[in-house]
């Protein structure tokens, strides 16, 4: 019945269960803190155990979403390794299956385990492009499944298969070395972000502790002065609602927070899964430092 669930929702397993947890985790906090804390109106650790509802909702899906980034990042620098000892066993003289057979007993990583399977369903007299596609829909990488497609190909063109895997092979390897070379040349306007952000918050928090009471203490004072002179002002109509405002800063942080994280991790690293971790970051300091600066 669970399966069915998150595979209606479009997500995996992990996710699904992280996402679980999270909510379950900060729904707890969060009622304690209503029930418990805010009755007794400790402002200060009433937005801390906020902050910590925050961590423990968006924690546990950014480690898994880090988590199999991390993964797929080491099976497509790893798969380089795989096709170069596939070109060394077809110049020996081996058929396309035997020189992947003959891998079998390397190490790759995280890659191990999907070429294992390859491995097992061809002795299971699985077809050869039926296999190799299974194993590249395991890996979920695009770089290996534009791979695969070149590989069968050219094994149902009957080419020089050696010659066609160590240009495939080479060409991974010279994708991996351009992302490399993106990460570090784009690292500064990562932090150029980062330092963005982080000035954004100071006007946030300067204009919640510092403008907004000195605009409500002059509406006060304007109305005060009014009833003095009597004035047919209203108080209420001329008054700041402070409360309203450090709420709306505090969301304004946390959308900036998440879409400037999005932005820095697909910059920097190509992927919306590690912009999600750069924005989950952002989002928690956000949400801390307004909340906090709130309470005080």
């Amino acid at each position: 019945m669970v399966k069915t669930i998150y595979e209606k929702i479009g997500i995996d397993k992990d996710s699904f269960y992280a996402i679980l947890l999270s909510i379950c985790g900060a729904a707890s906090i969060y009622g304690f803190n209503i029930f418990y804390i805010a009755p007794f109106e400790q402002d200060i650790i009433y937005s801390i155990i906020n902050v910590l509802a925050v961590i423990v909702l968006v924690i546990p899906l950014t480690l898994v979403k880090y988590a199999k980034y991390q993964k797929q990042k080491t099976i497509e620098e790893r798969f380089p390794d795989f096709l170069r000892d596939i070109v060394e066993g077809l110049r020996g003289g081996m058929s396309l299956p035997v020189a992947i057979n003959y891998t079998s007993k390397n190490n790759y990583g995280n890659l191990t385990k999907p070429i294992r399977l390859l491995i097992a369903q061809i002795s299971w007299g699985v077809p050869f492009e039926k296999a190799i596609i299974n194993f590249a829909s395991t890996t979920k990488s695009k770089t290996v499944t534009r791979a695969v497609r070149t590989i069968i190909e050219a094994h149902r063109s009957g080419g020089n298969l050696a010659e066609v895997i160590n240009a495939v092979g080479q060409s991974t390897i010279e994708l991996e070395k351009i992302k490399r070379e993106r990460t570090s040349r784009i690292s500064s306007q990562m932090m150029q972000g980062y330092i963005i952000y982080f000035v954004f918050l100071g006007v946030m928090v300067g204009m919640q502790k510092f403008l907004i009471p000195a605009l409500s203490w002059s509406a006060v004072d304007s109305s005060v002065g009014n009833l003095m002179t009597g004035s047919t002002g209203t108080t209420e109509a001329g008054a700041i609602d402070v409360v309203l405002y450090k709420k709306m800063f505090t969301h304004l942080a946390i959308i900036q927070g998440f879409f400037s994280g999005v932005t820095i991790g697909k910059l920097a690293e190509g992927s919306i899964d590690a912009g999600i971790k750069h924005a989950m970051f952002l989002v928690i300091i956000g949400y801390a430092v307004m909340s906090i600066t709130a309470g005080m």
